[in-house]
């Protein structure tokens, strides 16, 4: 849907890399727990399942996260989840939205080797975006993701500033207004 809404407005995503059958499927079966599930614990909420879909095809990515220090390259599986957090059932130490995208960072890059359509994407979110980065990565060839939450990504700078410096072509406002610090 959100590559259809930027294909609307003259751009030509190739949302074809979207198809269900270009994807593995992995369940992790009782894994999550939400905020609100840890909040009333295992006595009053189940787990629920989380799915995970890799592409079948060839990936090249880089991804930074400047305040974790990380600067990888390599295929989707690779760099697009943290490991140590996706493959460890714990319900109360942390999420497993934590480990798509390698969290509640406050600034998140990803460039996309594979594309050659020299998009660019600025995407200001919340951890509920966390699921989409991977995706809309697969579309444009860069896409960077600033989380403003002062609780969580907590980025500093000013989003302004950001836009005229890296010049997006798009700029997709994805968050819970609640959240939502002005910068």
């Amino acid at each position: 849907e959100i590559a259809d809404k930027i294909n609307g407005f003259g751009y030509e995503l190739d949302t074809t890399v979207l198809s269900p059958e270009l994807y593995t499927e992995k369940t992790y079966e009782d894994w999550f727990l939400g905020a609100l599930g840890r909040k009333v614990t295992l006595g009053y909420a189940d787990p629920d399942d989380f799915t995970i879909y890799y592409p079948k095809f060839p990936t090249d990515f880089r991804v930074v996260a400047p305040d974790k220090g990380l600067d990888i390259s390599g295929e989707f599986d690779d760099v697009m989840f943290n490991h140590e957090i996706t493959d460890v059932c714990s319900y109360y130490d942390f999420s497993m939205y934590e480990g798509i995208a390698w969290g509640n960072r406050p600034l998140f890059q990803v460039t996309n080797n594979n594309e050659d359509n020299d998009m660019k994407v600025l995407l200001i979110r919340d951890s509920f975006s966390l699921a989409v980065i991977p995706y809309l990565s697969l579309m444009v060839r860069n896409c960077d993701c600033i989380d403003v939450r002062t609780t969580n990504g907590n980025f500093n700078g000013s989003i302004k500033t950001y836009i005229e410096e890296t010049k997006p072509d798009v700029v997709i406002l994805m968050y819970d207004i609640l959240d939502y610090s002005y910068n």
